[in-house]
């Protein structure tokens, strides 16, 4: 299976990957899941587990509590013993098993999720699961077995958070999209301006490369680009 390996020696699988990313995090002591992805997807996440002969799990890092980040949290927590870390004020959609409506860029497809809003509710929700330990803005992370920490990246999301690791690999979530190689703004997307400082914030770690919450992987001058195309249009308003 593909990985990346920090300098310290931290592999970072992807377990799944492209439409609704899973990655595990693996410094050989402990293990972190980073989002769980969909109920849908249970089975094959669990697959790729066992192909790597994972039956522990110490930690899953939710980058937020959208169904299709926190769908399989429960059952992770359940059946392979992980305590779950989630932003403090996303708490109560896990604990709850809730999913905020989505704001969408474009105001003719916000307008129909709207109208459709009891119906996505039903959709989106999930098995509630509670939470081990929550976080406002930074959360050290080497007194857990990792050279690494939480930091808050609002945006996408209230409490949408990245995971630091080595100062070298940032997992960042829908903080980003990866489908395209220069657009980075996710279609669903609270507050842009937030979301383009957040971009910002994590520009001043030493992260290289950025792990999104779907597609693939992109280099810091990839968004570097992205950072200063979207900070000059916020500029202008």
């Amino acid at each position: 299976m593909k990985s990346w390996i920090s300098k310290n020696g931290v592999q970072v699988f992807p377990l799944l990957y492209g439409r609704s990313n899973v990655f595990l995090v693996d410094t050989g002591e402990k293990k972190f899941l980073v989002d769980t992805s969909i109920s849908l997807f249970q089975k094959e996440l669990v697959k790729k587990l066992k192909k790597l002969k994972i039956d522990k799990i110490d930690y899953v890092v939710l980058t937020h509590t959208h169904f299709d980040h926190a769908g399989n949290a429960h059952f992770i927590k359940e059946h392979f013993g992980a305590q779950v870390i989630v932003h403090q004020s996303e708490k109560v959609n896990l604990e709850t098993g809730t999913n905020r409506m989505p704001i969408a860029k474009n105001r003719v497809f916000n307008h129909m999720l709207q109208r459709v809003s009891k119906a996505f509710q039903k959709t989106a929700s999930y098995k509630p699961c509670d939470a081990d330990i929550s976080f406002d803005q930074h959360f050290d992370l080497t007194h857990l077995g990792i050279n690494g920490y939480l930091i808050s990246t609002p945006g996408h999301s209230l409490g949408s958070i990245s995971f630091i690791i080595d100062d070298q690999f940032a997992i960042v979530g829908d903080e980003m999209f990866g489908i395209l190689k220069y657009k980075g703004v996710p279609p669903f997307v609270e507050d842009i301006p937030t979301l383009v400082h957040s971009w910002g914030k994590l520009l001043q770690t030493n992260a290289s490369l950025y792990f999104p919450g779907h597609g693939a992987v992109k280099t810091k001058s990839e968004v570097e680009q992205m950072y200063q195309e979207w900070n000059a249009k916020i500029q202008l308003l």
